[in-house]
């Protein structure tokens, strides 16, 4: 059995230097509540740090996975790849808000999953290969966090027979 889950975010600039200011966390407004600190507990903790990754590959949609990506997906999809990223963490499968996402050359993937069965594992389903180029730069967030959860090194996934 095969339990994904997705998110939905506007495409992303590629993740800040990590010695900039523009790394840096900002105050809350003045006026906001705060009532308390939020509890930081390793489950919750992750989507406030760095998504390190370990490896990133892009193939064929095989028939199981595509059941997965969904009936409207397989109606529209022409030339359907998956892109797998592999964490160097688990991805904690605990339900919250925010999801983590894979970036694909700046451009967020909506339709990013997080498999419970492979947690360190994400997958995006792509209907053809017109977001993929030769060399393509990947990274992932968690969504409503994107500028402090940015993967630290983006990897380089080339992709030979693009245009086949």
């Amino acid at each position: 059995m095969v339990c994904l889950w997705g998110c939905v975010s506007p495409a992303l600039a590629p993740p800040p230097d990590p010695g900039t200011d523009s790394n840096r966390t900002t105050r809350p407004a003045a006026g906001s509540l705060l009532t308390e600190p939020p509890r930081r507990t390793e489950a919750t903790a992750q989507h406030h740090r760095p998504v390190v990754l370990r490896s990133a590959s892009v193939r064929e949609l095989e028939p199981a996975l595509a059941r997965v990506a969904g009936p409207q997906f397989q109606r529209t999809a022409t030339r359907p790849v998956v892109l797998e990223v592999r964490t160097a963490e688990p991805i904690d499968p605990t339900p919250r808000t925010c999801l983590p996402l894979i970036v694909l050359n700046g451009r967020v993937l909506p339709n990013t999953y997080a498999r419970i069965e492979a947690p360190d594992q994400l997958l995006a389903f792509l209907p053809d290969r017109k977001l993929l180029r030769s060399v393509n730069q990947v990274w992932v967030v968690w969504a409503g966090n994107e500028r402090q959860t940015a993967s630290p090194h983006p990897l380089q996934l080339e992709v030979r027979g693009k245009d086949d």
